[in-house]
C-alpha cells in the first residue's frame, strides 16, 4: 500500500507542477526584430567660438527592417553630454 500512496503522491505533484513549467516556458514571448545596418554615416564638425569648442555630431543609420512595419530606435545620450563635460578624441 505504501508504494501505491507514493505513486499517487508523485502523480499529484506532477499534475500540479506541469502547468507551471509550461507557463514558465511562455513567460517572455517578446519577439526580437531583425535589423540589417549595412553602413553608418557619422559627421562631426568642430568650431571654435571664443574659449569654447562647439561640437556638432550627426549620425545616419540606414537599415532594413525584417518582419515589422514600425520600429522605434532609441539612441543613448551620455550623462556627461547633459552635464556639459564631454571629451572628444579625434
Amino acid at each position: 500500500m505504501v508504494g501505491g500512496v507514493r505513486t499517487a503522491y508523485v502523480l499529484l505533484v506532477l499534475l500540479i507542477a506541469a502547468p507551471s513549467l509550461l507557463a514558465t516556458a511562455d513567460a517572455n514571448p517578446i519577439p526580437v526584430p531583425t535589423l540589417v545596418i549595412e553602413r553608418e554615416k557619422i559627421c562631426i564638425s568642430l568650431a571654435r567660438h571664443g574659449d569654447l569648442l562647439l561640437v556638432d555630431v550627426k549620425g545616419e543609420y540606414p537599415f532594413r527592417n525584417f518582419g515589422y512595419r514600425n520600429l522605434t530606435m532609441y539612441f543613448p545620450v551620455p550623462r556627461e553630454a547633459l552635464e556639459g563635460n564631454v571629451s572628444v578624441l579625434v
